[in-house]
């Protein structure tokens, strides 16, 4: 496991590219689990769940110094209006309702 762990650190880079994907990613998640799995799933505990869990990487990813406050905001946005888009054009807008 060392050497692995070795591995991993040794290709990994101090900083990442603009916008954060980590970001994007960890958002769409939250999204998925917090609004449209609640809608089929009404647990309470599961969306305050969704809702950490989603914070907690949100607020690690600048602290471990792979991306700054830009990148994170960008990456947000950029999740926001692509699941937007996505949304537009789909039958899942009406769940929401």
């Amino acid at each position: 496991m060392p050497r692995l762990y070795e591995l991993i650190v040794l290709l990994d880079v101090t900083t990442n590219t603009y916008p954060s994907l980590h970001a994007s990613a960890t958002t769409l998640s939250g999204y998925l689990i917090f609004f449209l799995l609640g809608q089929f799933i009404r647990n309470t505990q599961l969306r305050l769940l969704a809702s950490f869990w989603t914070l907690r990487i949100l607020r690690s990813t600048p602290t471990e110094g792979q991306h700054v406050f830009i990148d994170m905001v960008t990456g947000i946005s950029l999740e926001l209006l692509a699941a937007a888009i996505a949304l537009h054009n789909s039958n899942i807008l009406f769940i929401l309702d």
